[in-house]
């Protein structure tokens, strides 16, 4: 089946972002695409007329959650054509943040201190849904 013989009104096409840093989405997603890969769905669909999105998320504390990943995050999927952005900050929830913690430890030590002292703030406030609308750079 092709996206071009399913009834396009019907569902949506969406990619998850965690981050643009290689290095960061082949440790948190090892068995995943590379971002560039995800975003190259996004003007397929949009030339077939379905409807995309990005979910930026979850965003991580000190490593894709700082102004200038999310602004370059933003940028990336406006270019890549997408309808709309979701972005949802990380959830240190039972069984997630244990294994993200091990896996700061190991490989960003100097982050996992930090972030265990702010995790309770790390859920708060939940995914956000926006229509894609930065300003243009000229």
């Amino acid at each position: 089946m092709s996206i071009s013989s399913l009834e396009k009104s019907a569902f949506e096409l969406g990619v998850t972002l965690t981050s643009l840093d290689e290095t960061i989405t082949r440790l948190t997603e090892p068995q995943s695409s590379s971002p560039s890969e995800r975003l190259t769905l996004a003007p397929e669909g949009q030339a077939e007329r379905i409807k995309t999105f990005a979910f930026l998320g979850p965003l991580l504390p000190d490593l894709s959650d700082r102004e200038e990943d999310i602004l370059q995050l933003l940028r990336v999927v406006k270019e890549a054509g997408v309808d709309f952005v979701y972005a949802d900050r990380l959830n240190p929830r039972y069984g997630v943040w244990p294994a993200l913690q091990a896996l700061l430890g190991e490989h960003f030590p100097h982050l996992t201190g930090g972030i265990a002292a702010s995790s309770s703030m790390i859920g708060r406030g939940g995914t956000t849904r926006g229509s894609f609308g930065l300003p243009s750079a000229g």
